[in-house]
């Protein structure tokens, strides 16, 4: 009597697609933990202000404020405006006999000013006085919020790390300095296209536009530098770190959403030396405070091009010594996916 063997069918493991979506949460908790941290609660934090007054008026003000502001006395309202253009301080309050007035420069930061003016009017209130808002440095008028520059950066933030991810990925065959070509003509091809679009189709940055556009390539080639050059290394890490880096942290310290002054001592301290604050600064300052140094926000944008540059310099040497027969480095882990299925995973999740 004959047996039939019934074949047997091997199912794909499970232990890849359980890292792939673990991997996806943890980025997505990280987001959590970020933008929380980051948003969740703005307020003020010895942000500066100005009055315009005597020392005992001065201190009747003091007194009505809440907690959080600090508060310095000027001779005259030239001098309050000269702060506020300087971005030395936030507003400014101008006690007079029948109606107070504050000034402010929502150029600077809109969300800023509104916690400013919400704080004087409850200081005119105690003074039994109607109050008046002045704004010094207003918004442009197609920029009634004061994000156009953070949206804008947004974009290039994505655009730029996803490219990093694609070029990193799908040119794994590919020499490394065939890779670093790629990548330069990527960031001046999304820096190109992507303003094209803004002052076009949106009408952002007029009269800016080659500024901003250098600004855009210093900031997206910085981006792609650092995602192609550490590819090697984080292999199927890359959009986890790059979200968390240029997206998660970098929307949350940049000021374009709230200043730092309204945020903790975490961003606040990020803010000084993050890209993204980087280049919210200085389209700030090119667009609103043209008689601003640039020289701050720019040295972070070329620091962290150079930053980019060693990581070029330090992906290629890995890649280098892991194709020696010599080193014999090992090669990252597949976890029984095919480098085909896993470099398209990346892609598919880069744009996240």
């Amino acid at each position: 009597m004959s047996s039939i063997s019934t074949p047997t069918t091997s199912l794909p493991p499970v232990r890849p697609v359980l890292e792939a979506a673990g991997l996806s949460s943890l980025m997505a908790f990280i987001m959590l933990l970020l933008y929380l941290g980051g948003f969740h609660n703005p307020a003020p934090r010895n942000l500066e202000l100005a009055v315009v007054a005597t020392a005992p008026i001065e201190d009747s003000v003091t007194s009505a404020l809440s907690d959080g502001f600090h508060l310095r006395t000027v001779d005259s309202r030239d001098e309050a405006v000269h702060l506020l253009q300087a971005r030395e301080i936030a507003g400014a309050y101008i006690p007079g006999p029948d109606r107070d007035t504050v000034l402010t420069a929502p150029a600077a930061s809109a969300t800023t000013s509104d916690v400013v003016v919400k704080e004087f009017q409850q200081v005119a209130l105690v003074e039994g006085k109607p109050l008046s808002i002045d704004d010094v440095v207003p918004l442009a008028q197609n920029d009634p919020v004061g994000q156009n520059s953070f949206f804008y950066m947004v974009a290039l933030s994505v655009g730029s790390y996803a490219t990093s991810i694609a070029i990193g990925a799908s040119g794994v065959h590919q020499r490394f300095r065939m890779r670093i070509a790629l990548a330069t003509v990527a960031a001046v091809s999304i820096a190109s296209i992507f303003l094209l679009a803004a002052t076009t189709i949106f009408g952002l940055f007029d009269g800016h536009a080659p500024s901003t556009w250098a600004l855009s390539l210093l900031y997206s080639m910085a981006i792609i530098f650092f995602g192609v050059g550490l590819h090697p290394l984080l292999g199927r890490f890359c959009t986890l770190t790059y979200a968390s880096m240029f997206v998660g942290l970098n929307f949350t310290s940049s000021g374009g959403v709230f200043g730092p002054e309204l945020q903790n001592a975490f961003f606040r301290t990020v803010n000084e030396f993050w890209i993204g604050a980087g280049f919210i600064d200085a389209t700030k300052n090119i667009a609103y405070f043209p008689q601003l140094s640039l020289t701050h926000p720019v040295t972070l944008l070329v620091g962290w091009l150079l930053v980019g540059i060693a990581c070029l310099a330090l992906g290629a040497t890995v890649e280098r010594r892991r194709n020696d027969p010599t080193h014999a480095l090992p090669r990252k882990e597949s976890y029984g996916l095919s480098e085909d299925i896993e470099e398209e995973l990346e892609e598919n999740v880069a744009a996240a």
